[in-house]
């Protein structure tokens, strides 16, 4: 994934999901979330770590 921010040029991260968890990596840095409940809308609730 490709981010682009305002006069900085874009950003490259890496998604990896399993069961009820995202890994977000960029560069040397990795935060994972876990899925710690479930939210009443239709998205998930993540708790991160780094």
């Amino acid at each position: 994934m490709t981010l682009n921010c305002d006069n900085v040029g874009n950003r490259v991260i890496q998604l990896q999901t399993r069961e009820n968890v995202l890994r977000v990596t960029e560069d040397q840095t990795t935060l994972t979330y876990y899925q710690c409940e479930r939210a009443p809308a239709s998205s998930d609730a993540l708790v991160g770590t780094l």
